[in-house]
């Protein structure tokens, strides 16, 4: 028998899964909809969380904290911190789904791509995906991934 996290599963793309370490910000438009305590939060206001995957479709973080579906999040992570001058990436996600993993709390966040075309912002986001894939599974059709 499935889980019910299985059954609700919808994954268009492949996913590439992955243990990074990113820091999550909460758009300011929904700051009201997740308070943060000092304990939970960073100095820069951000809420440390894992990537656990990322595909053309978006990515999923697991995360102590509870950001409800709907918000936007934007994530960054560091993709390489043993060369020097360390590449960044940066992504405007929405929260698309939201499962609690066990009684820890843990939250896994399905997020989703958003962004201002007209800014330019989307082509960002894609050349940040492209170079997140290379540096997870740098042989991407031998790499651990899956499809959904």
């Amino acid at each position: 028998m499935q889980s019910k996290s299985d059954r609700i599963r919808v994954r268009n793309h492949e996913r590439h899964e992955c243990a990074l370490p990113v820091r999550l910000l909460v758009d300011p438009a929904f700051a009201d909809l997740v308070p943060l305590s000092k304990k939970v939060r960073g100095p820069d206001g951000a809420i440390p969380a894992v990537l656990v995957d990322c595909g053309l479709g978006g990515l999923g973080i697991e995360s102590g904290c509870l950001i409800p579906k709907g918000c936007q999040v934007r994530i960054r992570l560091v993709l390489d911190t043993s060369a020097p001058g360390a590449s960044h990436a940066e992504f405007t996600t929405r929260v698309q789904r939201v499962i609690m993993k066990g009684t820890d709390p843990k939250y896994f966040l399905g997020t989703v791509f958003v962004g201002d075309r007209s800014l330019g912002e989307s082509s960002l986001q894609d050349e940040s995906l492209q170079k997140l894939i290379q540096f997870i599974s740098p042989t991407s059709a031998n790499g651990s991934s899956q499809r959904a």
